[in-house]
């Protein structure tokens, strides 16, 4: 097996560097932002410091910086080599997870959610990279089970970092289920943050040394100048790649809303006559939920073999809106609401798969980082608008949070009209294969 950059396998070291890297990335990334949402939702001890659906605060800290500076990281990403570039993210996180630990050492709330902000700028400069780097390092005809693999991956990260997230809050919060302060183990969710920190530096620096794909470009540091023009280019330029970002974000903003809604499940869900806690929502709900998403997204680079096939994308949509329309009305028996949660994560793998690999196949070389900066600041943008719409569902509307997915299941139907109306029409062009 050779370890140059021109060995572009998906069993080269170029490859496995990159999606342990991005394992252990995602890892950080669920572990802090799921151990602040526990705390901040329903009946986590810090449910009162931010009113009801507080659980919005976290989400927004990772979500606003990837709306600032996800464009201006996809030109340093065209400019610079996407492999340096991941080097010194992944230095970076080591720093920000310290922030992390000394918020949570100190019992300060604030400096945990400063942590939850950087990871957030972090992240940001990352996705262009990350995204960037498939293509440069496996074949053409290998990016559909490429980004199934990365999605399988990280949904894995979110399910392993969900369920140890529980454990973690309870230990840090305490015996005291009411507790309004950590009593706990103070010191350890930040070294568990700052351990796959470390972990996540050494995997990247496997990845062998690539070069700039467009050293001369220009960068601009107002993000608004870059993400109009790139967006235009986008919707003139002859392929479909404006309505393909466009629903690669909204599978964020469903995303989004879903890890949302479920903490709440804590005052919706009992077992035995017990409500949920906070370690039986990861193991019951969000869990299998990443792990079904990774699956479907695994099986859908299966089925797409060698080719890209679009034609997942609207079975995908259409299954989504069914099963959130199905959640936003089942009885409270948590084998129920389990079941369509596996199985809208299934369907959630058969949308994003194709998307993600479509926008990487028609996005130019020389631009793609680019573009996939400018897709990341529209999927943040989504990502707002749908934590936005959870907060005023709950707020504004006062629905309970399974409600909340039957306003998920319009924004799908709306979805599955859009793909047919916009993009149907093109899915057998040669291009896309």
């Amino acid at each position: 097996m050779s370890d140059t950059p021109t060995s572009r396998s998906m069993f080269s070291r170029g490859f496995l560097s990159l999606t342990i890297t991005q394992f252990l990335g995602a890892t950080n990334d669920f572990l802090l932002k799921t151990v602040l949402a526990y705390g901040l939702a329903a009946a986590g001890m810090w449910s009162a410091m931010l009113g009801e659906g507080g659980q919005v605060y976290p989400a927004y800290c990772l979500v606003v910086p990837f709306f600032l500076f996800c464009v201006i990281a996809g030109q340093v990403a065209d400019r610079r080599s996407k492999q340096e570039v991941a080097v010194w993210v992944k230095k970076v996180e080591i720093f920000f997870a310290l922030v992390a630990l000394a918020g949570f050492w100190l019992e300060n709330f604030w400096l945990c959610l400063l942590a939850m902000m950087l990871l957030g700028i972090q992240s940001a400069f990352f996705s262009p990279a990350k995204y960037g780097l498939i293509p440069e390092l496996v074949e053409s005809k290998q990016l559909s089970r490429a980004n199934g693999l990365i999605n399988m991956l990280t949904n894995l990260a979110a399910i392993i970092a969900t369920v140890i997230a529980g454990f973690l809050y309870v230990a840090y919060r305490g015996p005291d289920a009411e507790a309004t302060s950590p009593g706990g183990l103070l010191w350890l969710p930040g070294t568990v943050m700052l351990v796959v920190a470390i972990l996540g530096l050494i995997a990247v620096k496997q990845m062998p040394k690539l070069p700039a794909a467009n050293p001369k470009g220009k960068l601009h540091f107002n993000p608004i100048t870059p993400l109009l023009s790139t967006l235009r280019e986008m919707r003139h330029g002859g392929t479909p790649l404006f309505i393909l970002a466009i629903l690669w974000s909204v599978f964020f903003l469903m995303g989004y809303m879903v890890t949302l809604i479920l903490p709440d499940y804590t005052t919706v869900l009992s077992i035995n006559g017990q409500p949920l806690n906070e370690e039986q929502v990861g193991t019951y709900l969000l869990g299998p939920l990443g792990l079904a998403i990774g699956v479907g997204s695994l099986t859908a680079g299966w089925i797409s073999g060698h080719k890209i096939q679009p034609r997942l994308v609207p079975i995908g949509a259409i299954g989504l809106t069914i099963c959130f329309f199905v959640l936003g009305s089942l009885p409270d028996k948590i084998w129920l609401v389990v079941t369509f949660i596996v199985i809208a994560g299934l369907f959630a793998g058969f949308f994003i798969v194709p998307l993600q690999a479509l926008v990487q196949k028609l996005a130019p070389d020389e631009s793609r980082g680019r573009i996939i900066g400018t897709t990341g600041a529209m999927a943040a943008l989504f990502e707002a608008v749908g934590i936005g719409i959870f907060q005023a569902c709950k707020q504004v509307f006062e629905m309970n949070s399974q409600q909340v997915f039957l306003v998920l299941g319009g924004i799908f139907a709306v979805v599955t009209t859009v793909f047919y109306w916009k993009v149907r029409s093109r899915i057998n062009r040669p291009e896309w294969q």
